[in-house]
């Protein structure tokens, strides 16, 4: 049975047409700025500090490295489906790493717990601030939407 080129998906080239890239761009901007200024907001505090504000980093940058993984996930599934094992092999070797990153920043070098899940919260904030820009767009008087 041959399938149709019409219901073939479409080649990866067509999938990263700058267009399309602009709203994941914008939201991976967000969660950068998110993991700063969360990172910043810590460093006054009284239970804070440096050692928090490298908390919140390190949790970011291992939101920041799954999200990347999930990407090149998705991207690759819908892809050209060749190498699709090492895909899968890469995908766990790259949770494995992330499961190693978090053990050394909690048991070796004693971040707080909770400086690495506030890091790590900065996607869910890049996403309440696209959700708003969406809904934003969306109330305002005259949009055709």
């Amino acid at each position: 049975m041959t399938i149709p080129n019409s219901q073939l998906p479409a080649p990866s080239s067509q999938l990263t047409t700058p267009n399309s890239q602009l709203p994941l761009r914008q939201f991976e901007r967000d969660a950068v700025i998110a993991c700063v200024a969360m990172a910043l907001a810590v460093l006054p505090m009284p239970f804070g500090g440096p050692w928090a504000a490298r908390g919140v980093r390190g949790g970011g940058g291992r939101a920041g490295v799954s999200y990347r993984g999930l990407k090149a996930g998705v991207y690759g599934s819908i892809g050209a489906g060749f190498g699709r094992g090492a895909a899968l092999v890469k995908f766990f070797t790259r949770y494995a790493m992330l499961a190693v990153a978090a053990y050394v920043m909690l048991a070796r070098l004693r971040l707080p717990a909770w400086a690495v899940a506030a890091g790590a919260s900065s996607l869910v904030v890049a996403v309440a601030i696209a959700a708003a820009r969406a809904f934003g767009t969306v109330s305002r008087h005259g949009n055709p939407r």
